[in-house]
């Protein structure tokens, strides 16, 4: 009696199994971004703070990087993670006003670094969104990082010092408005090409920053694409301005290494960062944690989406900190 229970009992097992599978297949297929974003929820007292190179429109080698296949993976990744201040790099005005009318809990301001140097500077963003839910704004700016008003003349002369491109980085003063503290943010994008131009580049932050400076001690966070690593000249220059590694200082760190995803490279590297800089030596920020995002699993986009565009909607990963300022 019982062998003759046998194969029934497990063509039921066998059956209930595909079932599962099936609709677990039908899920994963219609989700827009699945993976784990449930583990990084947010702890109500920290600030988020979020980092993005989202690639230019028009910089897309193939039809399936185009940014209409991209922006809502790459506002629903934002949506998920809810950062409290995200910088972006490499966006156009287009692209900006794409991710706004997603975001709607976001504003958004910053200045594009013109279109001049003889037609060679598309007219890029380093915009910032904060959540206008969580956090005030009250002073914001845009300033350029090299000669960019007589390019040719002195991009003739030393190239090197100066960069191939008009690099700007974006600022703002914010105030938390549960606790009322207030604090600096600097977005930017450093030259590609030369190490002597980035550090120039970062030099022409620090020296804002200083003049930017106020008596009331507030906390300043630099984030971007560096376009390098925090190493060499760029070290010096970071440690001597006080400013830290977010990754370095997190009690708990997550993710690759490496911040670029290689959609045409294998050469992968760690250039996006976010650093702080503690204005008053008798309190201490934490750093919760430090995340460079990857998702594990596939985004449902159009069929003939490569596989490697499916998982990453940008060719850098979105890199965030949970950070918690000292009370005043």
């Amino acid at each position: 009696m019982n062998n003759q229970h046998k194969l029934p009992l497990m063509l039921r097992t066998q059956y209930l199994l595909y079932l599962g599978l099936t609709f677990s297949t039908i899920g994963f297929l219609y989700n827009p971004i699945v993976g784990n974003e449930g583990k990084y929820n947010k702890d109500t007292d920290c600030l988020r703070i979020a980092t993005y190179n989202i690639r230019r429109k028009g910089k897309e080698k193939e039809p399936a990087y185009k940014w209409e296949h991209r922006l809502p993976a790459v506002a629903k990744l934002i949506e998920d993670l809810q950062p409290d201040i995200i910088g972006l790099q490499e966006p156009i005005k287009e692209q900006i006003d794409n991710l706004a009318d997603q975001l709607k809990n976001y504003n958004w301001f910053g200045q594009g670094r013109g279109e001049s140097w003889g037609g060679r500077g598309t007219n890029e963003y380093n915009p910032i969104f904060y959540n206008k839910e969580n956090i005030i704004l009250h002073e914001q700016g845009t300033f350029h990082l090299n000669d960019w008003k007589a390019p040719w003349q002195s991009w003739l002369k030393q190239p090197h010092a100066i960069g191939l491109l008009p690099r700007i980085c974006t600022w703002g003063l914010f105030e938390i408005k549960k606790t009322g503290h207030k604090f600096y943010v600097y977005n930017t994008h450093l030259d590609h090409k030369f190490a002597t131009a980035r550090s120039n580049q970062l030099k022409t932050i620090i020296d804002t920053m200083k003049q930017n400076d106020d008596a009331d001690n507030n906390n300043v966070i630099l984030l971007g694409d560096f376009n390098t690593d925090l190493d060499g000249a760029i070290r010096s220059i970071v440690s001597k301005a006080a400013l830290r590694d977010t990754r370095s200082l997190a009690k708990h760190s997550e993710g690759p290494q490496e911040t670029t995803i290689g959609w045409y490279t294998k050469d992968l590297q760690r250039i996006d960062h976010i650093l702080i800089k503690n204005k008053n030596k008798n309190q201490t920020t934490i750093v919760n944690q430090h995340v460079v995002y990857e998702k594990k699993k596939l985004w449902a986009a159009p069929v003939k989406i490569h596989p490697v565009i499916c998982r990453h909607p940008s060719d850098h990963h979105l890199v965030f900190a949970d950070i918690y300022f000292p009370q005043k």
